[in-house]
């Protein structure tokens, strides 16, 4: 009896996380807000984001950057890739001046 409770438990329990599993951008963003305080969801987030294409998923991706950025404000990988953001939407001012963030120029 305890045995059928327990799989019926864990078969609901699946069930329950089967959307975060739909695609990238669903299982990244559910451990962002599982784990706001970790670098790598947002990061993996914002990645995925861009992978998506689109105004909006732009936006979201460089939110995820700045969020990332804030958490460990002396990350590359963050910096430079926000950078790579900027360049794809066509802010060149604003893409220079974080790259020029991550080289370490004035």
């Amino acid at each position: 009896m305890a045995l059928a409770l327990y799989t019926i438990v864990l078969t609901l329990l699946t069930m329950q996380r089967v959307g975060d599993w739909d695609s990238e951008v669903t299982l990244w963003a559910d451990a962002a807000t599982k784990s706001p305080q970790m670098l790598r969801p947002h990061l993996r987030l914002a990645d995925a984001l861009l992978r998506e294409r689109g105004e909006a998923a732009f936006a979201a991706a460089e939110a995820s950057y700045l969020r990332a950025i804030a958490l460990r404000p002396h990350h590359p990988a963050s910096r430079n890739n926000l950078g790579l953001l900027y360049r794809r939407m066509g802010r060149i001012a604003s893409a220079e001046q974080v790259s020029h963030a991550v080289a370490g120029v004035a």
